[in-house]
C-alpha cells in the first residue's frame, strides 16, 4: 500500500494519509506539520 502510494525511503511519517514527512526531520518540521493540520 504505501509503495503504491509513492513512500520508498524510511523513515517516512505520515499525517492523516494526506502529509508525509521523509528523512530525519528537526522538532520544529514536525511541529508546524501537526500545527497545520489541527488548524485545518
Amino acid at each position: 500500500m504505501w509503495k503504491r502510494a509513492g513512500i520508498s525511503s524510511v523513515p517516512t511519517v505520515v499525517f492523516n494519509r494526506e502529509s508525509a514527512l521523509t528523512g530525519a526531520q528537526p522538532v520544529d518540521v514536525y511541529k508546524q506539520v501537526l500545527q497545520e493540520l489541527l488548524d485545518k
